[in-house]
């Protein structure tokens, strides 16, 4: 399988995002967009064109660190913090024309402790969330 992973960033998301897909045995492209199975956006801060999703066999699927559709857009877990929000988490879903709107196809729950500093959060909360919703993504896709 082979999937475009779209990054804006050297990233643990990234890192961890490319290991997975290794994992499942997937060619990786980094931050380029050729036909492929897959697209996958652990942390990419564009917006995808038309184009670029419909290069992709199975869509194009982007991580966003709340639970959409609550909290869209960057800065999303500062905003949670702000709120005084106790639930925080992570979705999934399926790229679209538009930011953060897409239909989400996984999402997992978090406790967030605004003791606890945002980007331990984010760490410690957060990223096992990432992995664990592009497993789902991968397994469905290898038996779709």
């Amino acid at each position: 399988m082979k999937a475009c992973v779209l990054s804006s960033y050297n990233s643990d998301a990234l890192e961890i995002t490319k290991g997975i897909l290794a994992s499942f045995g997937c060619e990786l492209m980094i931050n380029t967009v050729v036909p492929c199975d897959l697209i996958i956006c652990p942390d990419y801060e564009k917006k995808l064109t038309h184009t670029e999703i419909g290069l992709s066999r199975l869509g194009a699927f982007v991580f966003h660190p709340s639970l959409l559709p609550a909290y869209k857009g960057k800065g999303c877990i500062k905003a949670q913090y702000k709120a005084g929000e106790t639930k925080g988490g992570a979705s999934w879903f399926i790229a679209t024309d538009k930011f953060d709107s897409g239909p989400v196809v996984w999402s997992g729950a978090a406790s967030i402790n605004t003791e606890i500093p945002p980007k331990i959060y984010y760490k410690n909360s957060i990223l096992p969330l990432l992995s664990d919703g592009l497993k789902h993504l991968l397994h469905e896709a290898v038996h779709a």
